[in-house]
């Protein structure tokens, strides 16, 4: 009995010496592993910064746009038919691509003759409506 239990002992013996051998390439891997995971993260944080920055710009633009606009809109006139507001310099030219372009008020709008509307969502409808007609 005693020799057949032998050959089984050495066996494990042999394994645990091949795993002690490979224990440090399965240490380097683990730890280029780390690396990886540790790079990879850097990176998506960096990418997800990268984009929140871009996303701030695009809105902090897009805000200062519509400001402008609407400051335009409300100090550029053009309720009286005059030159003034977006388009003035582009109202003779044929390319032009302004919307606000004047139009004198004996158009039949009713609209424009009753009141004029300050408020920027009337006025917006109104000159839409107006280009309708067209």
């Amino acid at each position: 009995l005693p020799l057949p239990l032998r050959p089984p002992l050495r066996r494990p013996r042999s394994r645990a010496r091949v795993g002690a051998i490979v224990a440090p390439r399965g240490g380097m891997v683990s730890g280029v592993v780390g690396v990886v995971v540790v790079v990879v993260v850097v990176v998506v944080v960096v990418v997800v910064v990268v984009v929140v920055v871009v996303v701030v710009v695009v809105v902090v633009v897009v805000v200062v746009v519509v400001v402008v606009v609407v400051v335009l809109l409300l100090l550029g006139g053009g309720d009286n038919g005059s030159d003034e507001g977006i388009g003035a310099e582009f109202a003779n030219t044929s390319y032009s691509l302004s919307l606000p372009i004047p139009i004198p008020l004996s158009l039949p709008v009713q609209p424009s003759a009753r009141y004029q509307p300050k408020s920027l969502q009337t006025r917006a409808s109104m000159e839409i409506g107006v280009w309708g007609q067209f």
